[in-house]
């Protein structure tokens, strides 16, 4: 088998056969495509360079004796290789379009030995000349003069053919007893490894689920679906995805079946699954007898046989006392918040389901996450039931605190008959409004509605439209803002104020104008009843002009203090230069950053990011200067510009003319702001987040200086 010596080869040998470097070799190559009008590749460009220059690619006296080697001896980089195989599998050719809008075609076989298994890849007319030997599964080869790369997808070693590359079929000088056909044996369940690619099963259907669809990060639609065999050594599940995932259709539980082609990957709780992608087939296998033991065939249906049971019993632990990498312990909880039941796409493009429990114990609060099959008993449990879980295990959750989570190994208990009194009935904690902190993981509040907001819509990652609505909320010590997100901010949009309401299991962040209670995913409203609120009952409504954050006090600038929320009037002095815009996450509006092509949200985590705008100028009331920021609307409102009209303006002008031109825009306006006070690294000077801001009226401003003297 003659192919043509890949392009790297024949720069190499012109540049060990003459005194040229390699750079002016393969600027004659290039020279030579430009001549030929583009219409050659590079490769055989390089060929007519080796000819023009009686440079002899093909001289067997250069070529070096291939020496015979083991499949668990190749090496990436080795070259002039001979190795013998039998071949397990021949894949169909798959066609794709180059860079260059080229047709290609690649085609690959499944290689073994008694030392392991490799790839055979083909190329282009290689595909053509393999397929003319009319080789099988079970056949042997020989091939000499071949190079070995390592897949970047899964390390497994790639035979790949050069020009000197040769094929013999049926080699004579092979011990058929090296080759047994025990090598094309399918595996056992119990022998499965973490890795394996081109595995071979036989197993008796267990359980099949459905047929379920999701959309890819590049908006694609995928399938996928799952069965669990079971053989003589125990029972695991396997993955089907997409044109092959309608395939479940075709079978029933009991039937037995032949899985070729399957890759393992990692399940949940240190299991193992097997994957069957478009390279794998799934065929029934009537005839095929296996004597599988009652105890496999009535395990738990999500337990693999790879999956090894801890065989000491679980420990009893607290929730204060979690910490991560715990495993096999148990826990007793009451329950004190549900979330919702999702379905996400992992990065290797499986299909999981997850979901949470809040819970409490004698010590604390406590977080559970469920896996899969097990996140059903979210739908069987209420508020105030008892739970008890044994052999889970605990991992740090988004927020770097101990969670327990439950996998398919685990054992669950809803009230257990003899543990119903061992949590006491949960009374909640709550605080006042004024003594909120940022970054408090588990609030409990009761306050009015004072004011509900419209409801704001923006683009998720995924296309679909997200939702965030912010209601305005007080008590007898303050106000706060509750940001509420997606199905949460739907189902409260319709409050109306001056309703009483709880909020359990919410978290704060520091905002723009303060602290701001958050719900998640296991947060509760609830409204309240006028004889469950009558502490809340002396709450005024807010006067419709007034703003609708907390009211700020007018402050000469030089009075200022850290955290304060503030009115100051000032005259603008300058425009800050600075970048004007960054990339923010569409759901929680804060600054993302860039990961290897990736934009990572600290709460959201990947997300296809938005652009905010921002700008920062000098105010000055007479008693001192204040640097001012505005964000987003404000910012807009301010600058009489919309965010898409300043970037454009950014990119096409550039940042220093624009920066002149909104300094004689602005410079000399006379504004009131209100907002947030705070510490700047420089110089420990105050600077102000602006909330909400006007131009000053002069009338207004008298009015208000003979008030304070009470004239």
């Amino acid at each position: 088998m003659t192919l043509n010596m890949p392009y790297d080869e024949v720069v190499e040998r012109i540049t060990s056969e003459t005194e040229l470097s390699k750079d002016e070799i393969i600027k004659r190559i290039n020279e030579k495509v430009k001549e030929l009008g583009g219409l050659i590749t590079l490769e055989g460009a390089a060929h007519i360079i080796a000819r023009e220059l009686e440079i002899n690619l093909y001289d067997s006296q250069q070529i070096q004796k291939p020496q015979p080697t083991s499949i668990s001896d190749l090496m990436g980089g080795m070259n002039n290789v001979t190795i013998t195989a039998m071949i397990k599998h021949i894949y169909d050719p798959k066609t794709f379009t180059r860079n260059d809008g080229t047709q290609g075609a690649v085609q690959n076989a499944h290689l073994l030995d008694k030392t392991g298994f490799c790839r055979l890849v083909l190329w282009d007319d290689q595909i053509r000349q393999f397929t003319d030997y009319g080789l099988s599964s079970g056949d042997i080869i020989k091939i000499n003069g071949a190079y070995v790369k390592e897949s970047k997808f899964d390390q497994v070693k790639e035979i790949n053919l050069s020009s000197r590359s040769q094929i013999e079929t049926d080699p004579k000088d092979i011990a058929k007893e090296d080759f047994p056909k025990s090598l094309l044996d399918s595996k056992k369940i119990s022998g499965l490894l973490l890795g394996e690619v081109d595995v071979d099963l036989i197993g008796k259907i267990t359980a099949i689920r459905p047929v379920s669809t999701f959309t890819r990060k590049d908006g694609s639609e995928g399938q996928v679906s799952s069965l669990e065999i079971a053989d003589e050594t125990g029972k695991i599940k396997i993955t089907l995805w997409d044109t092959i995932a309608e395939s479940v259709k075709n079978y029933k539980v009991e039937e037995i079946i032949e899985i070729i082609g399957g890759y393992i990957r990692q399940g949940i709780s240190n299991t193992i699954e097997v994957h069957l992608g478009k390279n794998g087939t799934i065929s029934k296998k009537p005839k095929a007898k296996l004597e599988i033991p009652d105890e496999i065939l009535k395990s738990d249906s999500l337990i693999s046989s790879t999956a090894k049971k801890s065989s000491e019993p679980s420990v009893e632990v607290r929730l204060v006392d979690l910490n991560e990498n715990m495993s096999n312990i148990s826990i007793i909880g009451r329950i004190t918040g549900t979330s919702s039941i999702r379905e996400f796409e992992r990065k290797d493009g499986t299909s999981s389901i997850v979901g949470s429990l809040m819970v409490a114990d004698n010590s604390g609060p406590g977080r559970i996450t469920l896996w899969n099959s097990m996140a059903e008993y979210i739908k069987k449990v209420e508020i105030g039931d008892v739970i008890r879980i044994e052999g889970a295990y605990v991992r740090l959750g988004l927020r770097g605190e101990p969670e327990v989570h439950v996998g398919r190994n685990a054992i669950i208990e809803i009230n257990p008959e003899l543990l119903k009194d061992a949590i006491p009935e949960i009374k909640l904690d709550y605080i006042d409004l004024s003594s909120l902190e940022p970054n408090n993981r588990d609030v409990n509040v009761r306050a009015m509605v004072m004011r509900v907001q419209e409801i704001r819509t923006f683009p998720k990652k995924d296309g679909s439209e997200g939702k965030v609505l912010n209601i305005g909320l007080g008590d007898k010590t303050g106000s706060v803002r509750l940001v509420a997100w997606d199905d949460k901010a739907v189902e409260l949009e319709n409050l109306e104020e001056m309703t009483p309401i709880e909020v359990i299991h919410g978290y704060t962040k520091e905002g723009n104008q303060g602290v701001e209670i958050h719900l998640g995913s296991l947060s509760t409203v609830k409204i309240l009843k006028k004889s469950e609120a009558k502490d809340l009952s002396d709450i005024k409504p807010m006067e419709q002009d007034e703003p609708r954050s907390s009211k700020a006090t007018r402050v000469d600038m030089v009075d200022l203090e850290e955290g304060q929320f503030s009115e100051v009037r000032g005259t603008i002095l300058k425009v800050y230069e600075g970048k004007m815009y960054y990339n923010s996450c569409p759901e929680c509006r804060k600054k993302v950053n860039e990961q290897e092509d990736k934009w990572l949200c600290n709460e959201h985590g990947e997300i296809d990011p938005q652009k905010t705008i921002f700008m920062s100028l000098a105010l000055d009331d007479g008693t001192g200067c204040v640097r001012i920021t505005f964000f987003r609307e404000l910012a807009e409102q301010l600058l009489d510009m919309s965010t898409d009209n300043l970037i454009d303006e950014i990119e096409n002008t550039g940042i220093q003319s624009l920066l002149v031109k909104l300094e004689q825009r602005l410079k000399g306006r006379e504004i009131i702001v209100r907002g947030r006070s705070r510490k700047n690294k420089f110089d420990d000077g105050m600077d102000i987040i602006a909330s909400t801001f006007s131009d000053a009226d002069s009338k207004a401003e008298i009015e208000l200086v003979k008030g304070s003297l009470k004239v």
